[in-house]
């Protein structure tokens, strides 16, 4: 409790604390259900670790790697045979002694697939953003959007308390191009 204060006189920290404190009480009622995963489409499957500056030789930061593997095929494929499977990896730098874990925000990676038999090609991944909302399980749901040479896609997915990360890819329609100097 804040030290008592004369009537009227609050801080704009104990507003913000006051503010935080209703909205985790709140957030109980608030909280969705874990998102339900589709059984087809473009899966990633793999951990999210978070590395700490001295772990990592850097100064005052921390990096929120996701390391895993996917398939077109779904989860099922990647849990079947992941061996099959190609490799991806997002990371997320951000400076300062945060300790906050998942940390939503923008995220580079990339991952890598075979367009011609034998030959890996890296694809990098643009403008992708990831944000973890607690959910009513007790993980997260993960939603997001990001693009990359195939086009534009959002993400939804979950969290487990473990780390393990499952998220689809939903590439949305190109949009048709109008011409606007069309000769009558």
């Amino acid at each position: 409790e804040p030290a008592t204060k004369k009537s009227g006189e609050s801080t704009k920290k104990d507003r913000k604390r006051k503010h935080a404190e209703a909205s985790s009480a709140s957030d109980g009622e608030e909280k969705p259900p874990p998102t339900e995963l589709p059984t087809e489409g473009i899966c990633l499957h793999g951990k999210l670790v978070r590395n700490t500056s001295d772990e990592l030789s850097l100064d005052n930061a921390a990096v929120h790697r996701i390391t895993g593997v996917w398939a077109l095929e779904g989860l099922s494929k990647i849990l079947d045979d992941s061996e099959s499977c190609e490799k991806f990896e997002y990371e997320h730098k951000c400076m300062g002694d945060s300790t906050v874990f998942p940390l939503s925000g923008r995220y580079t990676g990339s991952f890598y697939c075979i367009e011609t038999p034998g030959q890996r090609t890296k694809i990098t991944e643009r403008d992708v953003v990831l944000k973890f909302r607690r959910n009513s399980a007790g993980y997260f749901n993960v939603e997001g959007k990001g693009a990359n040479i195939y086009g534009k896609y959002t993400i939804t997915g979950t969290l487990a308390k473990d780390g393990t990360i499952t998220l689809f890819r939903h590439f949305q329609a190109p949009k048709a191009k109008t011409k606007t100097n069309a000769k009558t």
